[in-house]
């Protein structure tokens, strides 16, 4: 009987792991699961591990960064897919992924009116470079007419929202 209580709170002690682990996965930020792409793209395998358990548990975050783990690794068939369940979560880094995949025909065939609806999405939501990527489909006329009033003030809020390469546009439009 002794053994019986020993397993039973061995299963115990690996049951609540388990759910701490699903639990922590669930509360992944943005720089825990950077971090694990960088990890996972410099060769390791755990990060790369923690990176999918959180990502099969439809943490959207994990999602995304294991879509750019993929596009990092130039799989972009796997990429597009992670991108693709974040962004269908409202995840404004995985629309934004997704628009610049269709933009480039990356993992999927080249549609920029596909990229502009995904840019937008991620847009409306603050993602400052989606915002600067549609004020660039804007400035060019790609999947959209071109309106040079609407690339500026795209440009204006992603600069406002600290893109970095915003200004420079807003200087040459």
């Amino acid at each position: 009987m002794p053994y019986l209580n020993k397993s039973i709170f061995y299963f115990i002690i690996v049951l609540m792991y388990g759910l701490g682990m699903q639990a922590a996965w669930a509360d992944m930020d943005r720089q825990q699961a950077r971090e694990l792409e960088d990890q996972a793209y410099d060769g390791d395998p755990s990060a790369l591990q923690t990176l999918q358990q959180a990502a099969y548990q439809k943490n959207a975050t994990a999602e995304e960064w294991l879509g750019v783990y993929f596009m990092d690794k130039k799989d972009y068939p796997d990429s597009f897919t992670w991108n693709q369940k974040s962004a269908n979560q409202g995840n404004a880094y995985g629309e934004a992924n997704l628009g610049y995949m269709y933009h480039n025909g990356l993992g999927v065939s080249k549609d920029d009116v596909q990229a502009v609806s995904w840019y937008q999405k991620a847009a409306e939501q603050d993602n400052a470079l989606a915002e600067y990527d549609l004020g660039w489909m804007y400035e060019k006329g790609y999947g959209v007419s071109q309106d040079y009033a609407r690339a500026m003030s795209l440009y204006q809020k992603a600069a406002t929202n600290r893109y970095y390469l915003a200004p420079a546009n807003i200087g040459n439009l």
